[in-house]
């Protein structure tokens, strides 16, 4: 998942100063890429921001599996019946 953000913030900085970090957060100033080292090593982002994503996500792979091969409720039964015997045989 790609984040686009001109927010940068060192991990000691955002420590130091979490309370307005947070503050941002919650008024939708995100996301901050948190660095160490020059190199960013995540992200702070608020609630809804979060959410947005994740259900984008959840949205997207719901769609493609509505068009990925599916099977029927009885075909997994029987595939699952199949493997459970298989299974139970005495070796």
């Amino acid at each position: 998942m790609l984040v686009e953000t001109e927010n940068l913030v060192p991990a000691d900085k955002l420590r130091q100063e979490l309370d307005k970090y947070v503050a941002a957060a919650r008024r939708g100033n995100g996301p901050i890429a948190v660095t160490l080292d020059s190199e960013v090593v995540g992200f702070f982002i608020g609630r809804a921001e979060y959410e947005a994503m994740v259900g984008a996500a959840v949205q997207e792979l719901l769609q493609s599996r509505e068009k990925g091969p599916t099977i029927t409720h009885e075909e997994a039964q029987t595939r699952t019946r199949q493997r459970l015997r298989r299974k139970s045989r005495p070796s």
